[in-house]
């Protein structure tokens, strides 16, 4: 390279135009040769800084870590098996959450989407990963995230039509047949039984209160039968309905903390097969959804009083428009 003047200023001037008659057509031997050892000199660092890192950093602790940072407990169990599934994928790869590239992302979005045809569920597993990802970068474990911006499906904005949640005659039909099974014998029954119990308790409660399932393990009841739960992170209260109280009673819940181990995926899939077999065997026409019951309590309770704004605060709705729009869906007026 050409010889530089000491004087501030010459060399300042100098580097600028040195820089700027410069690229890779007229580079001679010897710059080409000093610019590779740097460029493998740098490559080296960053490599180093990988290992160094993988050495000295429990990925396990800091995911144990992030999952509880958490305070509901059904978001720490969505995103616990979403990063299951991530995890998963990066062993079936020989990959690591420390030489990822946008690449490999879009290579795992592509996976998850064959592998979980609603957009719901991709979201959720998407989500997941890119929560545990900044949480790293924040930690300067890893440089950047790279779940951000990736393609996501987009946001379903969920409507029911009256076909689509059950009426008075169809909860009918649910409950009678769950406590035909806590009536249940023979091979499999106490399996039945069990799961008759945790239904009816978790219905029950829905039915009545128009609570999302994921409310339910941090549902509490106090001394004087009032009740609270974090929904969506935000805390709602009521006075438990005294149907619902004896229910629980009789069938043997935790008066002060009844779902305080229900796992809310487990649950929901466990509703849904018992309504399968319903359909099967002719005593329903639809397969039903915990949020489909939701939908039943908020139809009920404005039905009652025809109180939009008592039924937005009933729901937990942050919106009443969003609350119009449940309704509507469903042909109320």
């Amino acid at each position: 390279m050409g010889k530089l003047t000491t004087n501030k200023d010459h060399l300042v001037r100098q580097v600028d135009q040195l820089l700027n008659s410069k690229s890779l057509e007229n580079l001679n031997a010897e710059e080409l040769q000093y610019i590779t050892r740097q460029l493998l000199v740098d490559r080296l660092k960053d490599e180093l800084k990988v290992e160094l890192k993988k050495s000295n950093v429990d990925v396990e602790s800091l995911l144990d870590r992030w999952i509880g940072t958490f305070d509901s407990d059904a978001t720490r169990e969505t995103y616990g098996k979403g990063l299951e599934i991530f995890f998963n994928w990066l062993d079936m790869h020989n990959k690591d959450v420390y030489n990822l590239n946008s690449i490999d992302i879009d290579d795992y979005v592509n996976y998850i989407k064959k592998q979980y045809p609603m957009n719901n569920s991709v979201r959720e597993r998407i989500a997941a990963a890119s929560s545990f990802f900044s949480f790293l970068e924040r930690n300067d474990i890893i440089t950047k995230n790279h779940f951000r911006g990736c393609a996501r499906p987009p946001k379903p904005f969920e409507t029911k039509g009256p076909d689509d949640v059950p009426g008075d005659a169809e909860l009918d039909i649910i409950f009678g047949s769950l406590y035909e099974e806590l009536e249940a014998s023979g091979k499999g029954s106490e399996g039945k039984k069990r799961q008759a119990r945790v239904l009816i308790g978790v219905l029950s409660v829905i039915v009545h209160h128009g609570i999302r399932c994921g409310a339910l393990p941090s549902f509490t009841v106090d001394k004087n039968g009032r009740y609270r739960a974090e929904s969506k992170g935000k805390e709602i209260r009521g006075a438990l309905d005294i149907e619902v109280t004896g229910r629980l009673k009789e069938l043997g819940f935790d008066r002060a903390k009844p779902f305080k181990e229900m796992k809310v995926n487990s649950i929901q899939k466990s509703f849904e097969r018992f309504n399968k077999r319903l359909v099967l065997e002719g005593k329903l026409k639809t397969v039903y959804s915990l949020h489909d019951l939701r939908h039943y309590a908020a139809v009920k309770f404005y039905s009652e009083g025809k109180d939009i704004i008592a039924t937005q605060r009933y729901l937990g709705h942050s919106s009443v428009a969003v609350t119009q729009v449940y309704l509507a869906s469903l042909g109320s007026e």
